[in-house]
């Protein structure tokens, strides 16, 4: 069971770090910030469509302009807070 769980966040984590990548051309490993957003928001229950849309959304107000991932918490927690 904790081999299960462990694997569903490291699935968690390698989609959104590799969207995150791929959106903003980066082929940088992640910083210590930006992995500890993603366990954030899955410690918040948020799923991996909620987070990727949180991503394109807040490159598309950035026109592109993303260094980080935690440059994207204010777009997920909007796209999260949004009727489904």
């Amino acid at each position: 069971m904790r081999e299960a769980r462990r694997s569903e966040e490291l699935l968690f984590a390698v989609q959104i770090s590799s969207y995150f990548q791929a959106k903003c051309r980066r082929q940088a490993p992640l910083r210590f910030e930006e992995w500890t957003c993603i366990q954030s928001w899955r410690g918040q229950g948020l799923d991996v469509a909620s987070v990727l849309k949180g991503i394109d959304l807040s490159v598309s107000t950035n026109a592109g302009r993303l260094v980080s991932l935690v440059q994207c918490m204010d777009a997920v927690r909007e796209v999260s807070k949004m009727p489904s």
